[in-house]
């Protein structure tokens, strides 16, 4: 069997849903927040609509992504999926005089539409895929619209309009009606399948019935007479049926083949359950693996990491060539030995499916190379020392310095014929703060403003100041044109200044 039966339950306290598979092992709970009824799952597997607080609301089959589809002042029951999963159809109490079935978007948007409207109860629509003459498919549901005490089984259009009764009065060939029909789902071949539940006068318990959707082949599926089977559903290949049946005070999930026989319960638990629905899978989970070595190693531990693309699934894993065994990630494996090994893994999804290409890693461990041999080496001989060494530091002037000297004031001048020294303090750029203590050459250039006076002079710069000795001069006007050159040569700029020898 595959797929997956999800139900309603109250074994945790509250009315919770949960899943399993079908013969009742890996039991999931989905809901922690009470009030939670009637789930359906979606065609493609992957959705779950239900009841939540008397609202619709949807989810992935795991539990997680809840969303909210209805918000409103009645009281929504038995939600189903369109064929296509982009529509809800759904029984809403309190809508006009009584409860009615509605359809909305299965995202919730737009206002939903209202299909019938009488002043019986009309609940538990469920919607078939497309059939020959109706490629919309028909709505299923239960109403009492006849104004008796019984209910019947109906269908319509999933627009509206006229609807057809299908289990009217007297319809049950040699047996008393007198009885309720309640929970139809649609069967993988187009009928419905359907719970019939005879009074108690009429001496039967609740039982699976299937009729065709033109009211023709009625046919009592179960046939156990000791026991109810109600809420049929049958499972996607059409071979099986879920139901829920009595067990003393308690009720749980139930499967029987499709022609009523070999019906056991496939979970025993003390609780009431609800209204089973069966999901279909047929496609199997995909494994992944990551951080296994490759090619050749010498670790001789490894840790990797196994994944599934399905929530909820298990591991199975396998190493160098062992039968697969549960496992759980990271998988660690530690004192391999030397030579080749291959770890597979598989994935398990949670109804039961195997992925049928396990994920493969092979490797190698070989010996660690060994150590390398050192080569003795001579240490250096040392070299004594009879004490300190002073160190002598040598300044010398770069050319960036002294393109920056910009400034040069005349601090001694002579200003009587008789000649004397012209001195010359050195300045560097603010740029590079002072420089004063800077070492180079001065070239002095002496030049009468009037007259054809010129000296030429070549003068030291220490600690920033040159002094250059001049002759006697006449008494004029005179300009000193200084230009710097570093210690290694280089040409700096130069600088003006002016003076007047008076007497």
């Amino acid at each position: 069997m595959t797929g997956r039966i999800f139900f309603q339950s109250d074994r945790a306290g509250g009315m919770e849903l949960f899943s399993m598979n079908p013969d009742g092992s890996r039991l999931a709970r989905l809901t922690h927040d009470g009030a939670n009824t009637h789930p359906a799952v979606s065609p493609d597997g992957t959705r779950l609509a239900y009841i939540h607080g008397g609202d619709v609301w949807t989810m992935d089959i795991d539990g997680t992504g809840k969303r909210r589809i209805t918000d409103t002042a009645e009281v929504e029951q038995t939600p189903d999926w369109s064929p296509d999963g982009t529509r809800l159809v759904y029984s809403a109490r309190g809508v006009g005089a009584d409860q009615e079935i509605m359809v909305r978007a299965a995202d919730g948007s737009g206002a939903a539409t209202q299909l019938t409207d009488n002043t019986f109860p009309d609940t538990d629509p469920t919607w078939s895929e497309p059939l020959g003459g109706a490629p919309q498919g028909l709505i299923a549901f239960v109403s009492a619209r006849t104004g008796d005490t019984d209910r019947n089984i109906y269908v319509m259009s999933p627009t509206g309009g006229a609807v057809k009764n299908l289990t009217p009065y007297g319809q049950y060939a040699g047996l008393p009606y007198q009885g309720h029909d309640d929970s139809p789902s649609w069967t993988p071949d187009g009928r419905i399948a359907y719970t019939h539940t005879f009074l108690p006068n009429a001496g039967g318990l609740p039982a699976v019935w299937t009729i065709k959707p033109d009211g023709s082949a009625m046919t009592r599926v179960s046939t156990d007479s000791s026991r109810s089977a109600t809420d049929p559903v049958f499972s996607p290949d059409g071979t099986k049926i879920a139901y829920i049946g009595t067990a003393g005070t308690d009720r749980n999930v139930a499967v029987m083949s499709s022609n009523g026989s070999g019906g056991s319960f496939v979970d025993t638990a003390t609780s009431h359950d609800i209204e089973p629905d069966w999901q279909e899978d047929s496609t199997a989970p995909e494994t992944t693996l990551s951080g296994a070595p490759s090619g050749e190693t010498t670790a001789t531990g490894v840790s990797i990491t196994v994944a599934s693309n399905e929530p909820g699934s298990t591991l199975e894993c396998s190493l160098d060539g062992a039968a697969f065994m549960p496992c759980s990630s990271p998988v660690v494996h530690t004192s391999l030995g030397l030579g080749a090994h291959q770890f597979r893994a598989r994935a398990i999804d949670p109804v039961g499916r195997v992925d049928l290409t396990p994920v493969t890693a092979a490797w190698t461990v070989v010996s660690p190379p060994p150590p390398a041999t050192a080569t003795p080496t001579t240490p250096p001989t040392a070299t004594p020392t009879t004490g300190p060494t002073a160190t002598t530091t040598t300044t010398t002037t770069t050319a960036a310095q002294m393109s920056t000297v910009t400034k040069a004031v005349l601090t001694k001048v002579p200003t009587t014929t008789r000649g004397g020294r012209l001195k010359v303090q050195v300045t560097g750029a603010a740029s590079l703060g002072s420089i004063d203590g800077i070492d180079g050459k001065a070239k002095v250039l002496l030049r009468a403003v009037t007259g054809s006076k010129k000296i030429s002079s070549t003068a030291t710069i220490t600690g920033g100041t040159a002094a250059v000795r001049l002759p006697k001069l006449p008494r004029g006007a005179y300009k000193v044109t200084v230009r710097f050159l570093g210690s290694e040569g280089i040409e700096g700029s130069r600088a003006v200044e002016k003076f007047r020898v008076r007497r």
